[in-house]
């Protein structure tokens, strides 16, 4: 797939009922065809976005403490970024006698985890909640602007 171009276009609501904005997007161009999708983002979704990439910005999840991390944590589940279930997943001590402020790889540590898990046999509830947790923080390594990304 080539990409030749991205063309973004944000629309002016007409009246105040007009929570959304339009964004086209070029996706492709083969043998003189163009093919382009419509995406429209709510104002709520654009906003969750923006405070994702805050966090994202603020916390390194591959050289976090244990001390961030529950900072990190409470800031996802206050921005309704997270369930309350995964963030108690996500702020569960990685050991008994963890240092709070020692940094490791917490999104390695969490992908180990998940492997180990799935093939343990964790019931699916817990296996959901673990993916969520890895989902997230791989969301996080993937956007973050601290040139740290896996």
């Amino acid at each position: 797939m080539q990409i030749s171009s991205i063309t973004q276009t944000y629309g002016v609501p007409h009246n105040r009922s007009d929570k959304s904005v339009s964004v086209d997007k070029i996706d492709d161009i083969k043998s003189g065809e163009i093919n382009s999708d419509t995406v429209t983002i709510s104002r709520a979704g654009q906003r969750a976005s923006e405070q994702l990439q805050t966090i994202a910005n603020k916390y390194d999840v591959t050289n976090i403490s244990t001390t961030e991390r529950i900072a990190m944590t409470q800031e996802l589940h206050d921005n309704h970024l997270i369930p309350k279930d995964v963030m108690i997943f996500m702020m569960a001590p990685l050991s008994m006698n963890e240092d709070m402020d020692h940094k490791s790889n917490y999104l390695s540590t969490i992908r180990e985890s998940f492997e180990v898990a799935s093939k343990m046999g964790d019931s699916a509830e817990q296996l959901e909640l673990k993916r969520q947790r890895l989902e997230i923080l791989e969301q996080l390594s993937a956007i973050s602007h601290n040139g740290s990304n896996p």
